[in-house]
This record gives C-alpha cells, structure tokens and sequence, in this order.
C-alpha cells in the first residue's frame, strides 16, 4: 500500500467525524489479510494514530 492512499485515508477519516477528540476505526477481515499491517502503517503515516 502506498503513502499516498493512507494519507487519503487518514484525510477520509479526519473529514467525516465531528469535533471528537477520539475517533475509533475498526479494520476487519481473514486471518492473513493485512490488518496489523494496515494499522501499523497507518500509525507510522501519523503521530496521533495509536494502535489498541
């Protein structure tokens, strides 16, 4: 996945929610289908990401 794709995800996330400090993103999927490796990128494209 390129940068330039989490970066439009991240801009996509912050654009639709309101003024909440806190906004939770649920990535699912199959065993295998990358979602720790979605959300470590996704951690790493930006400070204030953090992984629970």
């Amino acid at each position: 996945m390129s940068i330039y794709l989490l970066i439009k995800i991240l801009e996509a996330i912050r654009a639709s929610h309101r003024d909440d400090r806190v906004i939770i993103v649920a990535i699912d999927g199959a065993g295998g289908s990358g979602k720790s490796t979605l959300a470590r990128k996704l951690q790493a494209a930006d400070n204030q990401v953090s992984i629970v």
